[in-house]
């Protein structure tokens, strides 16, 4: 996998958020959970 990705949690659910290698570009790749708060979050590879 090149670049990186963020597990962001905030109260409008959990993002995932992907870079590409020098992480100048950043986009929003999926809205994991919906309408609660997200506190903890957990990926795979």
């Amino acid at each position: 996998m090149d670049g990186t990705r963020v597990l962001v949690g905030t109260r409008k659910g959990a993002f995932v958020l992907t870079s590409n290698e020098r992480r100048t570009d950043w986009t929003v790749d999926a809205r994991t959970s919906r309408g609660g708060r997200s506190t903890t979050s957990r990926g795979r590879r």
